[in-house]
């Protein structure tokens, strides 16, 4: 497998959160972080992420991983660890984290080290998760591939309601890579946006098609559902994501599966179906979880999702 073909595999299920094929697949290739070339960059930094996102999951599976002897990929972990690790539950104090985050950039820019493309691309995570978008849509991160860049411009666009950018965005990715994984994803994330749920679901299968299957795309159609009022669907659905992810819970996106019970609880609430094991399993997995407070939540999703479909 050359390298080409390597990123493309690795981008593929790691922005689909199928966090654990990353390593898998990155295993199976038998290279190190010091023969890569031209893709290197990128490569190691969606292993490196991965790895924080599967030692967040299972510190077993993280130990059974050979980081040790791979100074590359060690170098890039630890960057990843220390900034993007702490947003794992809850966004930080920006002062918190980002102070002195520049000085280092510069360092590593100044001393030519691969080490600056990480750190921007963990001060751009930084930003979003902290609602600075300004700085955000502001930063050049010259070191960032454009793609990711681009993606995290829309996300900042979706969450400030200009869907007229966020429209750029998405049409920036689709000229720099049209059949990449993460164009698929914008344009799936802008028509859930704009309400636009059944035009969404057509995109959804296609993406799951041509790429692979996973868990963030199922739970996009469960949204769906619930946009169109298919409530049963969404339950049905809502209620199968739970059941697999609580067999399989080492291996996939904690957010993922807090995604997938807020989901059934909003389906199961407006079908007045009993909703106590529900809270309870959400309430384990993350106690500062919105959708805890249901009823408010329920009401003011379905209330939003009624008027965009209906526009």
């Amino acid at each position: 497998m050359d390298e080409k073909d390597l990123l493309q595999r690795l981008r593929i299920s790691y922005h689909l959160t199928n966090y654990h094929k990353v390593l898998e697949t990155y295993q199976s290739a038998g290279v190190s972080g010091r023969e890569l070339q031209q893709h290197g960059f990128e490569i190691i930094s969606l292993v490196a992420r991965a790895l924080v996102k599967t030692g967040l999951i299972s510190t077993k599976l993280l130990g059974e991983f050979p980081l040790e002897g791979n100074r590359v990929l060690q170098d890039a972990f630890n960057i990843y660890n220390a900034y993007l690790r702490p947003l794992a539950n809850t966004p930080v104090r920006e002062e918190d984290i980002i102070s002195g985050l520049d000085e280092c950039i510069q360092a590593a820019q100044n001393a030519k080290f691969p080490a600056a493309g990480h750190l921007q691309l963990s001060l751009l995570h930084l930003w979003l998760a902290n609602g600075d978008f300004s700085s955000l849509l502001g930063s050049g991160a010259e070191y960032v591939p454009a793609a990711e860049r681009a993606f995290l411009r829309l996300e900042a666009f979706l969450a400030l309601d200009r869907l007229d950018l966020a429209q750029k965005s998405v049409d920036e990715l689709a000229k720099l890579d049209d059949d990449d994984v993460i164009t698929s994803l914008a344009k799936i994330l802008l028509r859930l946006k704009k309400g636009d749920f059944s035009g969404a679901l057509t995109l959804i299968d296609e993406t799951k098609e041509k790429f692979e299957d996973s868990i963030k795309l199922q739970n996009m159609k469960v949204v769906c559902f619930l946009g169109l009022r298919a409530f049963d669907k969404a339950f049905s659905l809502g209620s199968q994501i739970y059941s697999f992810l609580s067999k399989e819970e080492t291996r996939f996106d904690k957010r993922e599966a807090e995604i997938a019970i807020s989901n059934t609880i909003v389906a199961a609430t407006h079908l007045k179906y009993q909703t106590d094991a529900l809270i309870d399993a959400l309430r384990k997995l993350n106690p500062a979880s919105q959708i805890l407070n249901h009823e408010a939540e329920v009401e003011a999703f379905l209330t939003k999702a009624t008027a965009a479909a209906g526009k």
